[in-house]
């Protein structure tokens, strides 16, 4: 079975970690971070979903799914239950730079203010700056 969840106990951040260090080569404290939602299929990690909070601003640090399950929408689940994660805490608006084909694909830079969507927008419209 496969699970979203909000990241919480030190052994699922260590895991992170181990994940990001395996499939990225990049060092990361996922402890450190504000939001750290994962999938998971029983205890493998498929990915993770990182937001920051600055001043009221969700910053959208990471999105990564493992190569072998991109293509089924798993993604697009972790990215909409991240948000909506975000959205219970009272953020409204997220920015990213990073402009991925995912990302594209999902319209999140379909946005009127550059690198800036409003997350009701995004659950509420087709893309996130549908008219």
């Amino acid at each position: 079975m496969i699970i979203s969840k909000l990241a919480k106990n030190n052994s699922e951040f260590k895991q992170i970690d181990e994940f990001y260090k395996a499939e990225l080569n990049q060092n990361m404290d996922s402890s450190k971070k504000d939001i750290v939602y994962i999938i998971k299929e029983n205890s493998r990690l498929l990915g993770t979903c990182i937001i920051n909070i600055q001043d009221e601003l969700a910053i959208l640090e990471k999105i990564y799914i493992i190569k072998e399950y991109r293509g089924n929408r798993i993604g697009d689940g972790l990215l909409r239950a991240s948000l909506n994660y975000a959205l219970s805490k009272g953020l409204i608006k997220i920015y990213c730079d990073n402009k991925s084909e995912f990302l594209i694909k999902e319209g999140f830079f379909n946005c009127d203010e550059d690198n800036l969507c409003d997350i009701n927008s995004f659950f509420t419209k087709t893309k996130c700056g549908d008219k």
